[in-house]
């Protein structure tokens, strides 16, 4: 029996999920100074901000999409972008990343209050202790209330005995990857959700008046899927 996509599915109050927390997992987005002769400076003040919160300082990185130049993290963790050409001109682009967040999750708050305008946000919500892994979802993948085509959600699992679940189009506002977590006393599932363009500004904007991550994280959750 194969589940029809519900165009729009209403925020509530029980996903079917319930993490234990809720964080930050990837921002990138891009910033355009208020004086456009600041943008000169603009990438070096950016980096400075990463290594005082960030161990490793900086160093030159590759050009990336539009942008000509840029500087990163010693290990990766974080990127801006600068010298952008075409629509970029004017402004550089910044990705901070899941290893960089853990480390600091107040570099989100400190980006987005900079002026910051994201692109792409993740919100994880982890479950821990003895719960469902991705195959119990996947194998209940009909009894779904979904916007998505569960035909094309995609399972995987490595030589590890590590699993995954993908739920949705990589290209749409919203999208979502259950996975086993390894920790240092086992593992746990991460329930991350990926948010692009306007809905991730949207959400960003809301974080950055003080919206709690687990809220939001359940109403764009419950806007994806809702299991039962």
């Amino acid at each position: 029996m194969r589940n029809p996509i519900t165009p729009f599915l209403p925020p509530v109050s029980n996903t079917g999920v319930e993490p234990s927390s809720v964080t930050v997992g990837w921002l990138a987005g891009t910033i355009r100074p208020g004086e456009p002769s600041a943008i000169e400076k603009l990438p070096f003040d950016l980096a400075r901000v990463m290594s005082a919160h960030l161990p490793g300082g900086s160093q030159m990185g590759a050009a990336f999409h539009w942008y000509g130049k840029s500087l990163r993290g010693s290990q990766g963790e974080w990127s801006v972008g600068y010298e952008g050409v075409g629509d970029a001109r004017g402004t550089c682009q910044v990705v901070l990343r899941q290893a960089a967040i853990e480390t600091a999750p107040e570099l989100v708050l400190a980006l987005l209050g900079l002026g910051l305008r994201a692109s792409r946000l993740d919100l994880a919500g982890d479950v821990h202790g003895d719960v469902a892994r991705p195959r119990w979802f996947f194998d209940r993948r009909h009894l779904a209330r979904t916007r998505t085509h569960v035909g094309q959600w995609v399972f995987r699992e490595d030589g590890t005995g590590l699993t995954s679940l993908t739920l949705g189009a990589r290209a749409s506002e919203r999208h979502a990857r259950v996975y086993d977590k390894p920790t240092a006393d086992g593992w746990r599932v991460r329930h991350e959700l990926e948010l692009k363009g306007t809905l991730a500004a949207a959400i960003a904007g809301r974080l950055l008046t003080g919206s709690d991550p687990a809220t939001l994280w359940r109403e764009e959750y419950g806007r994806l899927v809702q299991w039962r």
